[in-house]
């Protein structure tokens, strides 16, 4: 049985459980289900002309692809010549041929996947990506020990979701920026709530629609009304409208002034412990410090998403949009409908004024129930945090800025989803990682800088798709090494020599330009 038709058994379950009964084939609701979370890029391998997923789009297009299965681990090369290390330019352009990009990254005990890609001890999974220990899954990105879900993004500990965005859902249909949250439906910034329809920024409450509190009797009844409508609309069309298009649509009407303002001092922000941090960094990765960490800016947020900015209509204050949330906020032009954490908690207490017994499942129709309260944010702060600027879904972080999905870490800047780690700059999920800079998709990674998709290495420069490899540099596709160039092993102080020169060359070029020529995503291009 090829892996869809099981995960399209998956998917029909979980229409079942949100929605009494079956809404369709998978494969029907395709293109609605890649509304949030974005479908991997695909290209042709290098060596078979197979299909490769890949779970970024920052590489050079004209790049070389494989696929993970394809990838040769024990293949041997020869060291490079003396006139072929003089500088990182001749040692790109004699290893250019030896550089292929690996995709259908498919690792540890993960099985049954279809064009799905960064994937960990995950199981039935399709059209998806950086995906950790989870199964029956279509359409999602950045989850984390979830099952069926499907047009997903970012969530953690999930069961029975659809179209959602957030953490701990279990039997829920189009609930965004939402933390711990059950049976419930087109709900935006609510925490901590189960039975709930849409409903704006309640917290710790049941049974309520439009924020009006009801009793358990009329909600059922109210509730089997509209979830039925929305199962029909979802056979008929394959689609339906987005909590977000109920925002945008409710821009239309004139906004009533609501008691809501966040009138809260702005937090004080130290950069001292972080401007240390990345002295002491680059001081380990360059042999010598850096200061001014904004100076290198530019550097540090490429290809790193950056986080929204957005103003509330309440008090003017700024609202942060997560990075890797910012198309939603941009394709259904939330401007004026976001709100500060502080105002959202706030709205979560106030109800519509309209009958909301009047209200049917169609959009105009919770338009015009609803406009007076459609807000909500995309961002969300839990735990204990301090010490943080310009930072969006901070959990338990401190001394951290620019940046989205500092999740228990420390002393981190200009990154996307830092989970655990500590003294990392510059860098898109790099996970129990320490003292790094310019790192992607890769996990216990110690003084590594410009490295992608590897795991269990240190002291390791440009390098892809490594596992176990150790002061090393320029290695693509390879495991078990130390002391080596272009996956050739050196004498140990050759290779000393060698890091030494070009570890000077970045340090002094940085110092110059704030910048550098080569990345991990550019020294495979196949022409300078």
């Amino acid at each position: 049985m090829e892996p869809y038709d099981n995960i399209n058994k998956a998917w029909k379950s979980t229409c079942k459980v949100l929605f009494k009964d079956e809404i369709g084939d998978l494969e029907e609701f395709d293109d609605w289900l890649s509304a949030y979370a974005q479908t991997p890029r695909f290209e042709k391998s290098a060596i078979s002309g197979n299909i490769v997923a890949l779970g970024v789009n920052y590489f050079a297009k004209d790049a070389k692809f494989i696929s993970h299965d394809e990838v040769d681990f024990a293949k041997k090369f020869e060291p490079l010549g003396i006139n072929e290390i003089k500088d990182i330019d001749s040692i790109v352009s004699a290893l250019r041929e030896r550089f292929y990009y690996t995709g259908n990254m498919v690792l540890g005990t993960s099985s049954h996947v279809e064009d799905s890609t960064d994937l960990i001890n995950s199981s039935y999974i399709r059209k998806s990506s950086v995906i950790t220990d989870s199964r029956y899954l279509s359409h999602c990105r950045y989850l984390e020990g979830c099952e069926y879900c499907f047009g997903t993004l970012g969530a953690m500990t999930s069961k029975y979701a659809i179209m959602c965005t957030g953490s701990e859902f279990s039997r829920c249909f189009e609930c965004h920026s939402a933390q711990t949250v059950s049976d419930s439906y087109f709900c935006g910034s609510i925490k901590n709530c189960a039975n709930c329809m849409f409903c704006f920024g309640t917290q710790q409450r049941s049974y309520m629609i439009g924020n009006l509190q009801l009793s358990k009797e009329k909600y059922a009844r109210l509730r089997d009304k509209l979830v039925g409508e929305i199962a029909q609309e979802l056979k008929k069309k394959k689609r339906i409208y987005s909590f977000f298009d109920i925002l945008l649509e409710c821009k239309k009407y004139p906004r009533k002034e609501l008691n809501i303002n966040d009138a809260s001092p702005e937090e004080p922000f130290d950069y001292a412990p972080i401007e240390k941090a990345f002295a002491t960094t680059t001081s380990l990765l360059f042999g010598k410090p850096l200061s001014k960490m904004e100076d290198f800016s530019a550097f540090l947020q490429r290809d790193v998403p950056e986080n929204g900015r957005f103003t509330s209509p309440f008090s003017g204050r700024t609202v942060l949009v997560a990075s890797y949330r910012t198309h939603i906020s941009d394709k259904f032009k939330l401007d004026g409908r976001l709100l500060t954490d502080l105002e959202v908690r706030e709205l979560g207490n106030i109800g519509t004024d309209k009958d909301i017994e009047k209200m049917d499942a169609r959009l105009e129709s919770v338009c015009e129930t609803l406009n007076s309260i459609a807000y909500g944010d995309l961002n969300k702060q839990v735990g204990n945090n301090s010490n943080t600027l310009d930072a969006t879904v901070v959990i338990n972080a401190h001394d951290c800025c620019h940046g989205a999905a500092f999740v228990l870490c420390k002393k981190c800047a200009y990154c996307f989803w830092p989970a655990s780690c500590e003294n990392v700059f510059g860098s898109f999920t790099a996970w129990h990682s320490n003292f790094c800079m310019k790192c992607f998709n890769s996990k216990n990674l110690t003084r590594c800088f410009e490295v992608e998709s590897s795991n269990d290495c240190s002291d390791l420069y440009y390098s892809h798709n490594c596992e176990n490899v150790h002061n090393s540099m320029f290695c693509f596709n390879v495991k078990n090494l130390r002391n080596s160039i272009g996956n050739a092993q050196l004498e140990p102080e050759g290779y000393k020599s060698v890091k030494s020169m070009l570890i000077s060359q970045v340090a002094d070029e940085l110092e110059r330009k704030k910048n550098l020529k080569w990345n991990i995503y550019n020294i495979g291009c196949r022409k300078e």
